[in-house]
């Protein structure tokens, strides 16, 4: 027997078992333990770029990663050029360099006509806490975070796609009193979507956020795991552990002033799936198929995945 996977005999089954049985399910990609928990917005397609690319520990190896440095209250306009520091995908990025404080509120927003402007933002121990693809509409990014301790925290700005090059403005504004203390978010939920996520929705009730915050409940008190844009009503939170309980809850933010949480939700992931492939020793046969008349037999097989697989007679 063997396995042929041609488009003209993809069309000859299409017939028989539906052409959604042709494309195998996507097995989730699994993440290696130890990652830290990461909260990404729910809405785009597409994935963050990850933590292994903006990590500083890299780039202190590379003599392109210049370290600059940028202030509250400050606006820098620069380039992404191919002598910047180069990532692991293909893409470059400037490196911005501050001093930041337990409890400060801080946003950064990355507006560029050239790039599609990405964003990562890392703690003083060199963890990539947080990203954003287009947070601040179009093809601009933001990200707001609280910080939770004192030293010399790092922006990243970059591109999402690759080998992306052109100017960029930064802006960087830090803790403000001034401003009204948005609602509440109400009627958070969460689902187990996988061993290793956890996808929450809630219903926004305020109309000047700057952000969500999203906390988790770790050692008995809550703490921010990160934050998406405003507006949104939805978050990703990943590297999780598989059959593991988390409890989480949401925050309004408008600069440094922070709503009332939301309710809290508790959910658990399942156990991580023992399937690794849609080969044909680990399917069973489903069915016999005739394609048209003159065409080979061809018998379906169901992975232990749970997708079919088309062998030929």
């Amino acid at each position: 027997m063997s396995i042929d996977l041609t488009k003209t005999k993809n069309l000859a089954l299409a017939a028989c078992i539906g052409l959604a049985g042709l494309l195998p399910a996507a097995a989730g990609a699994q993440t290696p333990a130890g990652s830290p928990i990461r909260v990404l917005e729910k809405g785009s397609e597409r994935p963050g770029k990850g933590t292994a690319l903006f990590e500083q520990a890299a780039k202190a190896t590379n003599k392109a990663c210049v370290q600059h440095a940028i202030q509250c209250g400050q606006t820098v306009n620069d380039s992404l050029s191919t002598s910047d520091c180069a990532l692991s995908d293909g893409s470059y990025a400037d490196y911005w360099d501050f001093q930041g404080t337990p409890g400060q509120d801080i946003t950064v927003t990355m507006r560029s006509t050239s790039i599609d402007s990405y964003l990562a933002l890392l703690d003083p121990q060199n963890n990539d806490v947080a990203e954003n693809d287009n947070g601040a509409g179009g093809n601009d990014a933001r990200i707001s975070f609280r910080l939770d301790r004192t030293g010399d925290w790092a922006i990243a700005a970059g591109s999402y796609s690759p080998g992306e090059t052109g100017p960029y403005t930064l802006t960087f504004t830090c803790s403000s009193t001034t401003g009204t203390t948005p609602a509440a978010p109400t009627n958070l939920q969460a689902t187990a979507v996988s061993s290793t996520e956890i996808d929450l929705t809630w219903q926004d009730n305020s109309n000047n956020e700057t952000a969500f915050s999203v906390e988790a409940l770790i050692n008995g008190s809550f703490r921010q795991i990160g934050t998406v844009g405003p507006n949104f009503t939805a978050s990703r939170v990943t590297n999780l552990t598989p059959q593991t309980s988390y409890t989480f809850r949401v925050r309004a933010l408008n600069g440094s002033l922070s709503s009332a949480p939301s309710n809290q939700v508790t959910a658990t992931t399942p156990p991580a799936s023992s399937c690794q492939s849609n080969s044909p020793s680990a399917a069973r046969p489903d069915r016999m198929c005739r394609a048209p008349p003159g065409s080979p037999q061809w018998r379906v097989l169901v992975s232990a995945c749970g997708s079919r697989i088309a062998i030929r007679a």
